[in-house]
């Protein structure tokens, strides 16, 4: 939590009753202080947060921006006592005042001390960005980079190992030399000035690339701590890096500092990771604002997922953007995806997928709301975010324990029915199911739902890791899906389907499942439209996959990724008449009854104007 910090320069104690904090202009009376009470010659702290989760009678509800926030102190009469502009802060940098001999103007502090005396060290004010005289991406010949500051008497340092520069660093005194891959960071310093926001450029000597590209500097070692993290069952490391979005022509799409850590469970063991980039305030800003997936699409994000391809990386290396991405437009939550490849500090990391991270930002994205309000349950019981005993309570709804201690479901009767939906997204259910039965993906283990307190978003399941999907093209998993027993994974657990179960106990449901699930495999998941979504995807990273494999060797030789290719594409051929058998098979319908169903899917084709909704 952000907090604010009270001084009290007079001989007796002060209690602030009827006094108030704000952070606007407009409501002046946001926060009342009437609990504070600040000794003589002394300070009181107040805690500040705008999530909901901090809620608390002494915590006042607004944050403080990294960028700059006006805060106003009125008194009981509503005079305004102090009116204080925060200016930008950095993580560990604060701002205030320097009590006795000092000045009431702002300074910026690179020590906290919360509570008691602020430091005798100050800083009034940033010095002047450095300024590079070539921020080009790609480069064939060598070339001299100069670097400039407006103060002058500034000290302009700069590193090459990616490590923010510092005041032990070298100190750049004429133009430099660039001739192979390099990633320089630099910052000016100037004596009574804070030192300026760091300025970084990575120069590639390679050929250009056919996807974006993005360069990520930081801290080595830091970077060694983050990727040394190799299992699932240990806490990810998070450090701070720089990160810059190069689109395909090499210009600059976006740069900021994110933390990074690695994404993923048991693909942490891979040589080449998966890695979450984490937008914060402290690294200088909450939320990243690009079209990274095109200007139709959410284009502000907490949070992002550079994904190796997880288990797939071995074969076709698309499975799972391919299938996110072909199920968009369904009453699903899906993330984006697009191709680009890695470099770190200079180095090429390798082809990645960078994709939407399926966490609470996700919901606030694409839904507006409040994160602090999601709950995110992982398989049967693990708490993401928030609190399982909700989910506990919808699944205990459907499906209970008998006498003998098996599992058995409640029929959802129309009237239970009719509750149920009150807390379970039955149609984006429904949309979910049908998505994993056409993209068949045995791999059960993988379950996340999610929600909010209010049941604004009412639980739905989230479609992600698809790594096996379309593994056969005459994959059934819907039977798996309707197990009241659960799904069992290799390591004997079970994955429970409560959910599922109960909503196939449902006439209502049924019907309207079987109709969606022709509806959407006829004019939405088909191969007029599926198939040149698949060969456009396969012919952007075509002209990448050399490096990649030369990289890390996976997949094992360009043979092999063509060779798996061509496998899933005839699949994706085939899979329409095996989607059908499958859903007359676990419905037991007849082609006449199908007949009947399909007509009712066109129906509503027709209803919705010949478009896909």
């Amino acid at each position: 939590m952000d907090w604010v910090e009270f001084y009290n320069g007079g001989d007796e104690s002060v209690t602030l009753t009827g006094w108030h904090i704000s952070d606007s202009k407009r409501e002046l009376q946001k926060f009342d202080l009437s609990f504070i009470t600040v000794p003589a010659n002394g300070y009181a702290v107040l805690s500040c947060s705008g999530s909901i989760s901090d809620a608390a009678p002494t915590v006042a509800p607004f944050s403080i921006s990294g960028s700059g926030d006006g805060l106003i102190l009125t008194s009981a009469d509503g005079t305004v006592v102090d009116y204080f502009e925060t200016g930008a802060t950095r993580l560990g940098v604060t701002s205030g005042r320097q009590t006795g001999g000092g000045s009431g103007d702002r300074v910026f502090f690179t020590q906290a001390t919360k509570g008691s005396t602020n430091p005798d060290v100050c800083y009034l004010s940033y010095a002047a960005n450095a300024v590079f005289s070539n921020t080009e991406l790609y480069h064939s010949e060598p070339f001299s980079l100069e670097i400039k500051t407006k103060n002058a008497d500034g000290v302009i340092r700069y590193t090459t190992d990616g490590s923010k520069p510092t005041e032990q660093s070298t100190e750049y005194t004429g133009a430099i030399t660039i001739s192979s891959n390099t990633v320089i960071r630099a910052a000016t310093f100037v004596s009574g000035m804070m030192p300026s926001d760091v300025t970084t450029a990575t120069y590639l000597f390679e050929t250009p690339h056919s996807v974006p590209v993005v360069t990520l500097a930081m801290n080595q070692k830091d970077f060694d701590d983050v990727y040394a993290v190799s299992s699932p069952f240990v806490p990810v490391v998070e450090r701070e890096g720089h990160i810059q979005y190069f689109e395909k022509d090499g210009s600059l799409g976006v740069e900021t500092s994110a933390g990074i850590r690695v994404s993923g469970a048991s693909t942490r063991r891979y040589p080449q990771k998966s890695l979450a980039l984490i937008f914060r305030s402290g690294y200088g800003r909450k939320t990243v604002t690009y079209p990274f997936f095109g200007n139709d699409y959410i284009k502000t994000f907490g949070s992002l997922v550079l994904r190796n391809a997880g288990q797939d990386c071995l074969n076709t290396r698309i499975r799972d953007s391919f299938t996110s991405t072909a199920v968009l437009d369904m009453n699903i939550d899906s993330s984006a995806a697009t191709f680009c490849a890695v470099y770190i500090n200079g180095r090429y990391w390798g082809l990645y997928d960078l994709k939407e991270n399926m966490n609470k930002d996700y919901l606030a994205a694409h839904y507006g709301v409040d994160e602090d309000t999601v709950n995110i349950i992982k398989r049967n019981t693990v708490e993401l975010a928030g609190s399982n005993a909700d989910f506990l309570r919808v699944r205990s709804y459907v499906v209970q324990q008998n006498a003998s201690g098996a599992n058995v479901v409640v029929p959802l009767t129309a009237e239970r029915y009719a509750e149920f939906t009150k807390w379970v997204d039955a149609e984006s259910i429904a949309d979910y199911l049908i998505a994993r039965e056409y993209f068949p993906d045995a791999d059960m283990f993988n379950q996340k739902y999610w929600r909010t307190t209010d049941y604004k978003v009412r639980w739905r399941a989230i479609f992600y890791d698809s790594d096996f999907a379309l593994s056969s093209e005459r994959g059934d998993v819907l039977g798996h899906y309707f197990n009241v027993v659960g799904v069992p994974s290799a390591d004997g657990s079970l994955s429970q389907m409560d959910l599922y179960c109960g909503l196939r106990s449902n006439e209502e449901w049924c019907d309207y499942f079987i109709t969606r699930y022709i509806y959407v495999t006829k004019y939405y998941l088909n191969n007029d439209r599926l198939l040149p979504l698949f060969d456009s995807m396969v012919d952007t990273i075509q002209p990448e996959m050399d490096r990649q494999i030369a990289r890390w060797g996976r997949p094992e030789s360009r043979s092999h990724w063509e060779n798996e290719i061509s496998k899933l594409r005839s699949m994706l051929v085939a899979r329409p008449q095996y989607a059908k058998q499958c859903l007359q098979y676990n419905f037991k319908l007849s082609e006449a009854q199908y007949a009947e169903y399909e007509a009712k899917a066109d129906a509503m084709f027709n209803q919705n104007g010949g478009v896909f909704k």
